[in-house]
């Protein structure tokens, strides 16, 4: 069965990697904001966002219709941080703790041209997420990976500006299966992201293509 979660996954990268003969490629990094989104909501706890790292790499497409395809391989550190005040059994429970969750991720995106002037350029993006859990572990530093899903399929959606051949996006990022397998069928937790980036192109897309938006 986890085989053949893979199986989008690759089949995604086979056909987004038919369109990037003679298109652009470059690197991109910057910060990733995650959480994890629980149903039912966890009485007299208060999660909150966990700042960590993404890097990569992208290719872009050199497709002349307008609408270009960004592949990217990225690591990602999603995860989150946690606040607790509960009573049990006549004692008050106070404190905090975090998870790190470690993900290899490979984002496709639909790169939506939306006007600019001058040189600065204006894009829309939104595409699915297949990312592979590589670690996990709690704040004291136990591993815990035996407790999270090693796939994941998320959705992402968002905004960015290219100049020259750099470009810079910010995301939202939706997971869209149970990453912990202790939950029921009433219950989830799914990874949660805001992703603010950075990429630098190192080489050009032909003039007039999509590849070319980010040039």
């Amino acid at each position: 069965m986890k085989s053949l979660r893979l199986w989008p996954a690759l089949l995604a990268f086979l056909i987004a990697t038919q369109a990037y003969a003679g298109g652009s490629y470059g690197i991109k990094g910057g910060l990733n904001l995650a959480t994890v989104g629980i149903k039912p909501k966890r009485e007299g706890f208060d999660n909150g966002y966990r700042p960590g790292v993404a890097f990569g790499g992208f290719l872009m497409s050199q497709d002349t219709g307008g609408i270009g395809i960004r592949l990217e391989l990225l690591y990602l550190q999603k995860g989150e941080e946690y606040k607790y005040d509960f009573e049990f059994m006549g004692h008050r429970f106070r404190g905090e703790g975090s998870e790190r969750l470690d993900y290899i991720a490979l984002p496709i995106f639909m790169v939506i041209p939306a006007g600019g002037k001058g040189g600065l350029k204006r894009f829309i993006e939104l595409g699915p997420e297949f990312a592979l859990n590589i670690s996990a572990r709690n704040g004291n530093g136990d591993n815990i990976k035996k407790d999270v899903s090693n796939m994941d399929i998320g959705l992402n959606l968002g905004f960015g500006v290219a100049w020259g051949r750099l470009h810079s996006d910010i995301r939202y990022s939706i997971g869209l299966l149970n990453m912990s397998k202790h939950s029921s069928q009433d219950s989830y937790a799914k990874n949660r992201c805001i992703q603010l980036l950075v990429g630098y192109a190192f080489k050009s897309a032909p003039p007039g293509s999509a590849g070319s938006y980010y040039h």
